[in-house]
C-alpha cells in the first residue's frame, strides 16, 4: 500500500475544503474557519475545535473519488482520505 507524507496530509485537507460543494452559510464559515487553522498552524499538529474536526471529517468522506450513474465524483481515492481521516484520529473497523 502506497502512503502519503505527513506533510502532504494537510494539502490533503486544503485541497478537499477548496473543492466542497458548500450547502449554506453556516459552512461558507466552516471551510474558512477550518481551512485557516490548517494553513496557519506550524509544526505536525493542527489543533480543530471539535465541531470543525467533524466538519473536515464529512468533507474528507465526500472528497472520495465515486462513480455514480456514470459520472464521477470527488478528489482523491480512498487510501489517501483513509490516511487523513487517520492523522484526525478516525478508525474504522
Amino acid at each position: 500500500m502506497n502512503t502519503v507524507p505527513r506533510e502532504t496530509v494537510r494539502n490533503v485537507f486544503i485541497n478537499c475544503l477548496a473543492q466542497y460543494q458548500i450547502k449554506d452559510r453556516k459552512e461558507v464559515f466552516y471551510v474558512t474557519t477550518t481551512a485557516q487553522a490548517i494553513l496557519e498552524t506550524e509544526g505536525e499538529t493542527v489543533e480543530l475545535k471539535e465541531k470543525f474536526k467533524k466538519f473536515l471529517i464529512e468533507v474528507l468522506y465526500e472528497s472520495v473519488v465515486q462513480e455514480v450513474d456514470g459520472k464521477s465524483s470527488g478528489v482523491y481515492f480512498s487510501w489517501v482520505i483513509s490516511q487523513a481521516l487517520q492523522e484526525l484520529g478516525v478508525t474504522e473497523e
